[in-house]
């Protein structure tokens, strides 16, 4: 059973989130997948809000795109830039 007290990500914004910062790093999900050592339906799935990843590939998802995993996951701290 989920503990009531911890934030879980939806699975569609961070979806959203992460097509953006890849758009924005004109990568493809190929280029992505190579980078981070994600397989590419993993990071298909998550984009279209299929999938909810876990932390740790949210985490080398965030590293390879050079942006703050805390925003890709929950949309706080500090957002890259043109994010709107």
């Amino acid at each position: 059973m989920a503990r009531p007290d911890l934030k879980a990500p939806k699975s569609s914004i961070v979806g959203e989130r992460l097509k953006w910062a890849r758009a924005k790093a004109n990568l493809t999900i190929r280029e992505l997948g190579h980078m981070a050592s994600v397989p590419n339906s993993s990071i298909t799935e998550i984009e279209m809000g299929d999938r909810i990843p876990r932390a740790n590939t949210l985490e080398k998802l965030a590293n390879a795109l050079k942006i703050s995993p805390c925003w890709l996951t929950y949309g706080e701290g500090a957002a890259p830039e043109g994010w709107e």
